[in-house]
């Protein structure tokens, strides 16, 4: 028993002692990377990553001719996201899935190039590739630990590669530093786990191995892509506070990507609402949560579960899913599923194609049917002209007048009717652009908003 408690001293003693060596050589890392032409400010933070106008499109199918004369069709994953991000901040990007969150993180990164658009780390451009010396300040960490760990290589090479690729230490030396964080993150006994492969851990241990692989080269920021949603909550609490621990100890900033909205309201100083390859309001994470702006933010915000009966309350959800991120929705992206639209948030011929399709649905379903609701109904969209054609029925019309006699958002922003022998054409009105307004220290893009 006396043996035993003098080697658990022991090795206690050693990892203290690693831990001391990897502090003072990523501070002394960190102090000989710094470019000393960026003035840093004691009081004021600097703008640690600025981004503008950024865009980022995914060609898909497509004829070989398509893919020759550059005609392919295009996922507007990124499409014009600014926003700047302050030393030491911990600023969150919100939306649901397929919105671009990972897709501005991995771009921001160089992951993935831009098509177009600007990124700034610490005042120097990056958006054309990031270079050697740099990389080192900027890491990830992944979603999916499992995905992102090779399962050929024990947990000691996976966090280990790093140093080799942009350090000089020789293996002792990089034996202690990956020992130090494994400690550092909770990896322990690092003696015994070190040589354990990624399918013989846990999902959160796993996780630590990730951000260990992370902070091992000492970045100061981090894309933290959802790095808790692959694990259950008992764990997720404690990966949290790791995240807000190294980022205390070593003046850390992250851009902290997640879907879900408690753990934001939880870490986050700053956050952007991204809807769509949009950003469609930006701001202090504690006056949105506390007062949305956005129709789709409080949509977002009503949506998380309150643990408690007697605090029920109104939901305006936003009915169906994300639309097809190759042709986004005119004026605002928003508009075919906000609850609260207007007529000027650019509602085109798609968006009353929709509604009768959905008449129709209703018809056949209540008639007990599964294929067309009694008749054909052909409709011809002209994008040019902003109109729609559509068979001359009684039916159709009636739709059509009901929404304009109701005036609802759909019928006020159709412009006119003209009805032929055969066919109806329904023309609406041009969408107008939809403003960012900078209300205080946020930003909204919303048309209500800009006009209240």
């Amino acid at each position: 028993m006396t043996c035993g408690r003098t080697n658990a001293g022991r090795d206690q003693t050693v990892l203290r002692n690693q831990a001391v060596l990897w502090d003072e050589s990523i501070s002394r890392d960190k102090s000989v990377s710094r470019d000393k032409s960026v003035p840093r400010g004691d009081s004021v933070p600097r703008d640690k990553i600025v981004v503008r106008g950024l865009r980022k499109y995914f060609p898909v199918g497509g004829t070989l001719l398509d893919r020759i004369l550059g005609t392919q069709p295009l996922v507007k994953a990124v499409d014009g996201v600014g926003f700047t991000i302050r030393d030491g901040e911990v600023f969150g990007l919100l939306g649901e899935s397929g919105s671009g969150k990972t897709t501005v993180g991995r771009v921001v990164l160089g992951l993935e190039p831009a098509t177009d658009g600007e990124v700034l780390y610490e005042g120097r451009p990056i958006t054309s590739g990031l270079p050697r010396s740099l990389r080192r300040s900027l890491q990830i960490i992944f979603q999916d630990p499992h995905a992102s760990l090779n399962p050929a290589m024990t947990i000691f090479q996976g966090i280990e590669h790093g140093l080799l690729i942009h350090s000089s230490l020789n293996r002792a030396e990089r034996r202690e530093r990956v020992y130090a964080i494994m400690e550092k993150v909770g990896l322990v006994p690092p003696e015994v786990l070190a040589h354990a492969y990624p399918s013989g851990l846990s999902g959160g241990q796993r996780q630590r191995a990730v951000i260990a692989r992370a902070m091992i080269l000492g970045p100061d920021f981090v894309v933290a892509d959802e790095p808790v949603s692959m694990l259950d909550m008992s764990i997720r609490a404690r990966i949290l506070k790791l995240l807000l621990d190294l980022k205390d100890e070593f003046g850390l900033t992250y851009l902290f990507i997640t879907h879900d909205l408690a753990t934001a309201k939880l870490i986050c100083s700053h956050v952007g609402v991204m809807y769509l390859g949009q950003l469609v309001e930006v701001g202090p994470a504690r006056a949105i949560f506390e007062e949305p702006l956005h129709p789709y933010t409080r949509a977002l915000i009503q949506a998380v579960p309150v643990p408690d009966p007697a605090r029920a309350r109104d939901k305006a959800l936003p009915h169906g899913e994300i639309p097809d991120g190759i042709r986004p929705p005119s004026g605002c992206r928003f508009h075919p599923r906000c609850p609260e639209p207007m007529p000027e948030c650019g509602w085109e011929p798609r968006d009353l194609q929709d509604l009768i399709d959905r008449r129709l649905l209703e018809l056949a379903e209540a008639q007990g049917r599964t294929g067309p609701a009694g008749f054909d109904v052909r409709m011809v969209e002209d994008e040019a002209n902003h109109s729609l054609m559509v068979a001359n029925k009684p039916a159709l019309l009636r739709l059509i007048d009901a929404e304009r006699d109701r005036e609802t958002p759909l019928g006020r922003a159709i412009e006119s009717v003209e009805v032929g022998q055969r066919s109806v054409k329904v023309r609406f009105r041009k969408p107008v652009p939809i403003p960012d307004v900078s209300i205080g220290d946020r930003t909204v893009r919303c048309l209500r908003v800009a006009r209240d």
